[in-house]
């Protein structure tokens, strides 16, 4: 992972096809929002050290309140590296 600093390049995905060289393997969750959602413009990620250390065990948090509820009884693990 990286950022990108002004006047920097990124790599720039095509909606529906194979990945560039060096794009991460969960571009493809991306792919497939955009794909299906023309509305959605961009796409916001967090990664709170519990749940990433839970994914480290190949774990999800459980669905407790809120907007977790939308993914009772857990979320989904994200296991592949390509498309």
């Amino acid at each position: 992972m990286g950022l990108i600093n002004a006047g920097e390049d990124g790599t720039v995905v095509p909606i529906a096809g194979e990945l560039p060289s060096g794009v991460l393997g969960e571009v493809c969750c991306h792919q497939q929002i955009y794909a299906a959602r023309s509305d959605v413009n961009g796409i916001c990620r967090i990664f709170p050290r519990n749940v990433m250390t839970l994914s480290t065990f190949r774990k999800t948090p459980r669905a407790r309140l809120g907007f977790g509820s939308y993914f009772f009884p857990a979320p989904p693990l994200f296991g592949m590296t390509r498309c």
